[in-house]
């Protein structure tokens, strides 16, 4: 059982480095840091339904990523005035959310 969460995880690992790395060549190491920042701040907002539980997980997830609350929405502000790389900034971040999402149901009806 532990077995295949941990294959679970790591196969959604690998699966998430091939589309950050598929990604258009001007897509930065900021910009990927960005990306995997968004997707797990949108899971958490997603995973706790108090206030206080999620902001807490996003504080957690911007440590880990060493962002500030102000240079994570200084990115987010950024990446809003070129529509263009915020659309693909969001592409990236759904295609992760799909793929892990995938693998999740995959899993599932391993069970």
């Amino acid at each position: 059982m532990i077995a295949k969460y941990y294959l679970s995880i790591l196969c959604s690992l690998s699966l998430m480095s091939c589309v950050l790395s598929s990604c258009s060549e001007d897509v930065s190491e900021q910009d990927k840091e960005f990306i995997t920042a968004y997707t797990e701040i949108l899971k958490a907002r997603e995973m706790y339904p108090d206030t206080l539980s999620s902001n807490k997980a996003i504080k957690d997830i911007l440590n880990t990523h060493r962002l500030s609350d102000t240079a994570f929405t200084t990115l987010y502000n950024e990446y809003s005035q070129n529509p263009d790389k915020m659309r693909a900034i969001m592409d990236s971040v759904r295609s992760h959310l799909e793929l892990e999402l995938k693998a999740a149901d995959t899993n599932s009806k391993r069970k």
